[in-house]
């Protein structure tokens, strides 16, 4: 799945949903003879404070994947990078602690198991306290760990319910700055399902286009007489 760009052409070939603030269809990726794609991909379109969003995708069924879900995946794509940076910049893997690979392993296992519960300490935290897993800081939990496991030895109480009762003071617990795009949920008797003899695949046209350094000023030089 992507979003689609705000040049970019298609053919639609079926609605599947059309409400206010909300479009689903079946297209064909470009619109022109010199560049169109071969398989029909499916559109969602959402309209956010005034602004549609478009997004593609090539599951074309929409009770195998709503446009609600496709939106809040595509949400979601930068989480790797920032598992990576709870890797690197928060428990230590940006400085290797030795050049044999035994130990290298074993300290790239330590850190990702570490990462894991972190991750589900999160997770129950967040049940808890009835908000969104990301509404409860990663990096605070690392941060103040030590702090809250003391004092949930002193007052004899389970580390998450120590959490619950410092969390929100510390801003542990807090909203997150994620935008939290709205999308209507759509029952499957709104979906307009596919006609039997939609065309599914076409006869595709790439454009050629040249990304070799140098090209625009050779195809140049050749127009100019006199220039090698």
């Amino acid at each position: 799945m992507a979003r689609l760009r705000s040049n970019g052409s298609y053919v639609i070939e079926h609605c599947l949903v059309q409400r206010d603030g909300y479009f689903e269809a079946l297209i064909f990726l470009g619109a022109h003879r010199s560049d169109r794609s071969a398989y029909l991909m499916r559109l969602v379109r959402v309209r956010y404070r005034g602004q549609w969003y478009s997004y593609i995708s090539n599951i074309t069924d929409p009770l195998q994947l709503s446009g609600g879900q496709i939106v809040q995946l595509y949400a979601r794509r930068w989480d790797i990078e920032l598992g990576f940076r709870l890797l690197k910049d928060h428990l230590g893997l940006n400085l290797l602690w030795s050049a044999k690979m035994n130990v290298i392993g074993a300290q790239l296992w330590a850190t990702v198991i570490l990462a894991q519960l972190l991750h589900a300490l999160q997770v129950q935290v967040a049940v808890e306290a009835g908000v969104e897993t990301f509404d409860v800081s990663l990096e605070g939990l690392w941060r103040y760990l030590p702090e809250l496991a003391e004092l949930a030895s002193k007052q004899r109480v389970p580390l998450v319910q120590a959490i619950l009762q410092v969390g929100r003071a510390i801003k542990l617990i807090r909203p997150s700055t994620r935008i939290r795009r709205v999308v209507p949920e759509i029952d499957w008797q709104e979906i307009t399902p596919p006609p039997i003899d939609l065309t599914w695949r076409r006869e595709p046209r790439y454009a050629q286009k040249s990304s070799a350094p140098g090209s625009h000023r050779t195809k140049k030089a050749k127009k100019e007489p006199g220039i090698i």
